[in-house]
This record gives C-alpha cells, structure tokens and sequence, in this order.
C-alpha cells in the first residue's frame, strides 16, 4: 500500500510539470480492497480487466511502479 500511496502522490508533480496526462484521478481511497483483491489474485488462473485508478492490483498481477509511471508519462518504453 505504500508504493501504491507514492506512486499516487507523484502524479500530481507530473501533472505541474505538464508531464503525462492531463487529468489525475486519486485512488487511494479504494486501496483497501485493491489490497484484498490482488492478494486472491492467481496470475495463471484468473483473468484481470482493470480499472485505470485499479494501480495497486496492477502491481499484485505483476506490472512494475516503473512501467506505471512510464505509461503515465505518455512514454514508449512502459
């Protein structure tokens, strides 16, 4: 939940800076059952059709804090 938490955090930075998208949606609010979620996640097993604030199951299914920042900075390595 802390990664999740700072990786929140630094998208308004991004946003002053004119980096990334346009618009920031919070989502620390659902981090809880994000948690719950990505912990009875299994990765061969079960499919995952995320929501774009659903970052904190995106990091349980697998995907990096550096590929989420690089997807929302718009750049082509994420």
């Amino acid at each position: 939940m802390s990664l999740d938490r700072q990786i929140d955090n630094k998208a308004p930075n991004y946003l002053k800076q004119a980096l990334g998208c346009p618009c920031h949606s919070p989502y620390a609010d659902n981090a809880g059952i994000q948690l719950a979620i990505g912990q009875v996640f299994e990765r061969d097993k079960d499919h995952l059709f995320n929501y774009y604030r659903d970052m904190l199951i995106a990091i349980y299914a697998g995907l990096a804090a550096e590929e989420i920042l690089l997807n929302g900075l718009s750049k082509a390595l994420d």
